[in-house]
């Protein structure tokens, strides 16, 4: 078993296995905005996210376990992965000109 830990001022480089789905070789190391990048030029169309607001009321009645039942999905804030990908490089951008640079 091997534990691996990243230090919270460093970058661990990604750990693979010698061969087979979680090689380097058939399963290149990836970042969390690459696979964004390619979710969003693959299937940009589709849905990503989906939130229900406002969210319905709970039942008062102690005596009703059953919860509250969610409204149409056409009434819900919805963003397609072209949408999410917009909004996250938005916020990044935003960080960065509030001076929150990523580490080199």
């Amino acid at each position: 078993k091997r534990n691996v830990v990243s230090p919270a001022s460093g970058v661990s480089p990604p750990v693979c296995q010698p061969s087979g789905p979680g090689s380097e070789k058939e399963t290149p190391p990836t970042t969390l905005p690459q696979l964004l990048d390619q979710a969003a030029a693959r299937i940009g169309k589709h849905w990503a996210l989906g939130q229900e607001w406002p969210v319905a009321e709970c039942p008062k009645d102690e005596t009703k376990h059953t919860g509250t039942r969610s409204g149409p999905w056409s009434s819900w804030n919805r963003w397609t992965w072209a949408d999410f990908h917009r909004d996250i490089n938005a916020l990044a951008r935003g960080m960065i000109r509030a001076g929150l640079e990523p580490e080199a």
